[in-house]
């Protein structure tokens, strides 16, 4: 159909056609040849004014492997491109290809999709193309030509647009081969310069799926362009901070949002787990009266879906949509969760696939974690439904955050996203071929209330020594929001998350579940491991080489903490630390010590620059939580808001020890700044000890951060005035490489011809190891103790230097190493 494509408007004049190509699919999802969900788009780069392509013309017949006699270069002053090039290619009528109908114009700066087949597209897209090639839908036009697309073959290929006088309008040639087999002079008669663009190993998924896509500037406009491979590369992994505006890569099905940020009178209310995010999260489900959309990677606690039972049982029209392969699968938990919401009237919906319909989703994850209520409250967050994450008693739980957002523009932004990535009709049906119904196959993930017959329903509730719960914080007023979406605004490098990290002028905390030290796959893509930066990461540095005062809190969960990772958040910490001491930044990094924090994990995704600016929202600082996963978050510019955060972020760092130390020196003072002449607010003797809360390498000595008594608030200690410090096993990976002291229970004993290792705190994965080879054990029976035996399940002291070794580790040489403590 030509709705909203002709129409009488303004033309730009064919010769200097504005039109271009500025996206391919050509390695489709749906089998076929040519794949019926492969597509190309076009762009009108006038915004003022719409463009014809009456006659126009796609066509590969410039791909080098092909004929080549019905080239012909003309000399023309019309040019081939914006610039203004003085020689063109001509097509003869009778070259294959597809060409557009009379009388159709592409809106002013508006795009145009061509598909293979209609409802290839709608399968993937979720809507209809502009033109399908075979004639498959009444309701889409069609191309006039061959009647089938055009081949776009995976390994390399061409596209090129000609104009209704036979002059190429623009051209991409593309290799997806290790070894590019086209030269520069294949192309030297087009609207090209230079070879195609190589696309292998440029991206972290691999092209099936992928749109081959021009690059574009923050606001959705096309760059200028070169004619050339340089404008289309704008996602490639290697690319730096600073290379491009934006770093998003662009897979089939995708939204195409444009950030709006807006600066104007919002109820905005900051909450947190587990402190009080529960009450408030009930509170606005039981206050919803027409309807509740819920977006959740994860939901197992039954007393929110008692919430959302009781809304659905009062007429309120409720909606839950969720991530259908989450890492480890679906719980049995949230497959009872879900079956009570269903059987009572609860529309459940996932994003995935099942058996029937094998078809890769469009997002990698949907990780995304948020409401919309009556389309009047947006809640955005950080948590999953689950315990940990919106604990019901606030003793216990993670780190998380979580806002509601109350203006009407916003949450008309965030409405458009969620109809467009689910595009349900009156009955709640979607269009899209990875939206699965709870109930389309009773074998399936989705169809059975839970998979395991011995399956016990859990509603415990469970208790911590979370200790002063702070209340949530209310602001009506002129506020800042800015709604960021993955894939696509999240790698804008002026806004979003790189951005709020650029305008940071004096101080910038990042309290974060997952920072990669850098991106890329991890083992079987040599050419690819170290050579992806992580560009949040990257800017984080910058700051703090710019003068900003920085800090960095990481979770220290055991997956987020392995010893066999060198770029998990331990690594993350120690690098950010080695590089602050090097180039002399105020630059601090740590993982929390989830044991004096009281809390379960870091769960946090979160950034506050100078105070007075935050992010909340669902992204890791990962490559796919980034360019593969539908994620979405939001920066509000507001003092109090950011300020809750910041109160939190104090308080998380203050009460995560890095490890404690004694008092060495006969007196010692304590100082409001790392600065012998600033204040003293404490002053101590030989032997007392100090709770230590970071370490800091600078011009002028290396301080410690300690944590004064009673409070939140930390201060500064020389690091000459204390003795060896003392450390729990979980605290052992901030001391690697120092002389230490450290405590706990042995739970396992490992035995081999070479060593054994005492295991502290977890047999399976145990933050800290005890070692004693083989040479040295006679040491011990000489002493009438046996170390296969004598240690397990004790309380002991081990003395020495921590190394890492899949962990830190120390090798105990001497019996006088170790001391049984009870």
């Amino acid at each position: 159909m030509l709705v909203g494509f002709v129409v009488a408007l303004a033309l730009s004049a064919p010769c200097e056609s504005p039109v271009r190509i500025s996206g391919v699919a050509f390695d489709g999802y749906l089998p076929g040849n040519p794949e019926p969900d492969s597509a190309i788009r076009l762009t009108n780069t006038d915004r003022q004014r719409a463009a014809s392509i009456s006659g126009f013309v796609l066509t590969e017949r410039f791909t080098p492997k092909r004929k080549r006699a019905a080239l012909t270069t003309t000399s023309s002053d019309q040019g081939l491109s914006s610039k203004g090039s003085s020689t063109s290619t001509t097509l003869t009528d009778d070259d294959d290809g597809l060409r557009f109908p009379q009388g159709v114009v592409i809106p002013a700066g508006g795009d145009l999709w061509v598909g293979a087949t209609a409802w290839g597209f709608i399968k993937v897209w979720g809507t209809p193309p502009a033109f399908e090639a075979a004639p498959t839908s009444a309701d889409v036009a069609d191309l006039e030509g061959q009647g089938s697309f055009l081949r776009l073959p995976g390994n390399r290929g061409t596209v090129a647009l000609v104009d209704e006088g036979g002059t190429v309008v623009d051209f991409v040639a593309w290799d997806n081969t290790k070894e590019v087999l086209w030269s520069e002079d294949d192309f030297s008669a087009l609207p090209w310069k230079g070879g195609p663009v190589p696309l292998a190993n440029t991206s972290f998924y691999g092209w099936k799926g992928q749109v081959l896509a021009r690059d574009r500037a923050e606001d959705g406009s096309l760059l200028a362009e070169t004619d050339s491979a340089l404008d289309w590369d704008s996602g490639f992994s290697k690319k730096q901070l600073g290379d491009e505006p934006t770093h998003r890569i662009e897979r089939m099905g995708q939204t195409n949002f444009v950030s709006t940020p807006l600066r104007e009178k919002a109820r905005v209310t900051a909450t947190s787990a587990p402190d009080n995010n529960h009450a408030a999260l009930v509170d606005a489900f039981d206050a919803a009266k027409k309807s509740i959309r819920v977006r959740i990677y994860e939901f197992t606690n039954p007393k929110i879906a008692e919430a959302l039972l009781k809304a659905r049982a009062r007429g309120v029209d409720v909606t839950i949509y969720l991530e259908g392969a989450p890492v480890g699968g679906i719980a049995d938990q949230e497959r009872f969760v879900l079956d009570r919401c269903d059987k009572a009237g609860i529309r459940i919906l996932f994003l995935g696939s099942t058996k029937k319909n094998p078809i890769k989703p469009r997002y990698r994850f949907d990780h995304s974690k948020y409401v919309l209520i009556d389309d009047r409250l947006a809640i955005i967050g950080t948590e999953n439904y689950g315990r940990t994450g919106v604990p019901l008693i606030n003793t216990y739980g993670n780190r998380g955050w979580m806002v509601h957002i109350e203006n009407p523009r916003f949450v008309k932004q965030l409405r458009a996203v969620w109809d467009a990535d689910l595009a349900l009709d009156d009955k709640k049906e979607s269009p899209f071929a990875d939206i699965v119904d709870i109930r389309d196959d009773a074998e399936d993930a989705y169809g059975m209330p839970y998979r395991d017959p011995l399956f016990v329903p859990d509603d415990t509730v469970q208790r911590g020594r979370y200790e002063r719960p702070v209340k949530p914080v209310t602001v009506d007023d002129v506020v800042g929001l800015e709604l960021v979406l993955s894939p696509d605004t999240s790698l804008n490098e002026s806004s979003g998350v790189l951005g709020i990290i650029t305008r940071a002028k004096r101080t910038l905390l990042v309290e974060q579940n997952s920072i990669r030290r850098r991106w890329g796959k991890l083992k079987d893509d040599p050419e690819t491991e170290g050579a992806v930066p992580n560009l949040a990461l990257q800017a984080v540095v910058a700051a703090a080489r710019r003068g900003v005062q920085v800090r960095v809190l990481l979770d220290s969960t055991w997956y987020n903490v392995q010893g066999d990772e060198d770029r998990d958040n331990d690594d993350v910490a120690i690098w950010l630390n080695e590089l602050a001491a090097e180039e002399h930044l105020d630059l601090v990094a740590k993982v929390i010590n989830l044991e004096t924090s009281a809390l379960q994990k870091i769960h946090a995704k979160g950034v506050i620059a100078d105070e007075g600016e935050v992010f909340v929202g669902s992204i890791n600082w990962t490559e796919n939580s980034f360019k593969g996963n539908r994620e979405v978050g939001v920066v509000i510019s507001h003092p109090k808001i950011a300020g809750y955060y910041a109160d939190l972020f104090r308080r998380d760092w203050a009460r995560s020890r890095v490890f404690e130390a004694p008092i060495s020196l006969p007196k010692a003072t304590v100082h409001v700044s790392p600065d012998a002449t600033s204040k003293v607010l404490q002053r101590l003797g030989k032997g007392e000890h100090v709770f230590v809360v970071g370490e800091h390498q600078r011009v002028g000595g290396n301080w410690l951060e300690v944590r004064l008594p009673k409070t939140d608030d930390t201060a500064f200690l020389p690091v000459g005035a204390i003795g060896v410090p003392t450390a729990s096993a979980g605290e052992a990976l901030h001391l690697i490489g120092k002389e230490a002291i450290i405590e706990g229970v042995v739970v396992a004993t490992n035995v081999s011809d070479r060593r054994i290792q005492l295991r502290f705190a977890d047999a399976k994965r145990p933050p800290f190891t005890a070692v004693i080879f083989t040479k040295d054990i006679g040491k011990w029976k000489a002493l009438g103790l046996d170390p296969a035996q004598a240690f397990q399940g004790r309380s002991v002291r081990v003395t020495g230097l921590v190394r890492t070794y899949r962990g830190p580790e120390i090798i105990i040489a001497e019996p006088s190493q170790l001391t049984i403590v009870r």
